[in-house]
């Protein structure tokens, strides 16, 4: 393409959807089966859609979702054409997931009053180095993104709150601690690397998400969060990540756990939290049957009756023993959906 590595899944022919010009700062394929919709939000520019059919939209600086219904299958270059340096808000979606949009993003760069970028798709690549001037983004979601390149890219991003970073992202994840703002951090890539230590005391985090798809290249001690105390999700610990749990007995505005490392034994205690929400532990190797049955029992001792109440402890996870019977019974008595293997 232009000097860089793409991820390989972002085919080489889509180096001619390069943006050559300001007045038509983003192109993208979009490659459709059969008939199809397609959405982009947009505020801040004015100026016009172009759909690839023949058919355009002309776009106010509103805040707005723009719709497209192809009424057939076929290949069809979409592009945004207008001022892009007054783009404030960017989202692109289909009704069919996240592989029918091909293209290059470089052309954002120009989107210097950009606040939120949020492009989930597998299939438009480049690389996030030319997105380091963005520095007013608050929300930056290039999930399931071909975007390659270093994070440190994004140490000058003092205002982002929300970043969910997926795939050929690679870089220490101690720049995301350092930006002051930051309140969702969503990682869901294996080449990323650090100690979550760095994000100890950092209590503007609500969101604390990491899938390092078993690569253990970010590793340490949960209780480096022990004193997040704003977190209400901890998600997708990476596989790296150990300790015991009783700290979350600190944690009273949380309302999710979702764990579906592989590699990862917790310890627990019967320290929990008062607790009101849901409890997903998939595929989980918990330490030991007895841990997962304490963890139930104490769950039991302190779960509130109201809330989502959801516990799934399944898959291919450490099962549960008749030692924690009498709790189960008790959660779904209360309104608990409890799903466990078994012994």
């Amino acid at each position: 393409m232009i000097g860089y590595s793409v991820n390989p899944q972002c085919k080489p022919e889509l180096g001619d959807l390069q943006v050559r010009n300001t007045t038509k700062p983003f192109r993208f394929k979009y490659v459709i089966p059969y008939s199809q919709t397609l959405s982009i939000r947009l505020a801040g520019m004015v100026g016009t859609i172009d759909w690839g059919d023949g058919t355009t939209k002309s776009i106010t600086a509103t805040n707005t979702t723009h719709s497209k219904t192809y009424s057939i299958g076929g290949q069809y270059i979409v592009e945004l054409i207008g001022d892009i340096s007054t783009l404030t808000y960017i989202n692109i979606a289909n009704n069919s997931g996240n592989n029918l949009l091909y293209g290059n993003f470089s052309g954002i760069k120009n989107a210097v009053n950009l606040t939120t970028y949020d492009v989930r798709a597998a299939k438009i690549c480049g690389n996030i180095l030319d997105l380091a001037n963005l520095t007013k983004l608050q929300s930056f979601i290039p999930l399931f993104s071909g975007m390659v390149g270093d994070i440190y890219a994004m140490r000058n991003m003092s205002d982002l709150r929300t970043f969910y970073g997926t795939y050929g992202l690679t870089g220490d994840i101690s720049v995301l601690a350092s930006l002051p703002l930051l309140t969702t951090i969503g990682i869901d890539t294996a080449a990323l690397y650090g100690n979550i230590s760095c994000f100890s005391g950092k209590n503007n985090i609500t969101y604390f998400g990491m899938n390092n798809f078993g690569r253990n290249r970010i590793v340490g001690d949960i209780n480096a969060l022990s004193n997040c105390v704003n977190i209400t999700t901890l998600s997708n610990f990476a596989s790296g990540i150990y300790g015991d749990l009783s700290f979350l007995t600190n944690f009273t505005k949380l309302t999710l756990i979702n764990h579906n490392g592989l590699n990862h034994s917790f310890e627990t205690s019967n320290a929990l939290p008062a607790y009101g929400g849901e409890f997903y532990f998939l595929n989980t190797q918990w330490a030991s049957s007895e841990h997962l049955d304490r963890f139930i029992n104490a769950l039991a001792v302190n779960a509130k009756n109201t809330g989502n109440r959801k516990f799934h402890s399944n898959g291919t996870g450490t099962p549960r023993t008749s030692a924690s019977d009498d709790a189960v019974a008790y959660l779904q008595s209360i309104g608990w959906q409890v799903i466990t293997n078994k012994i």
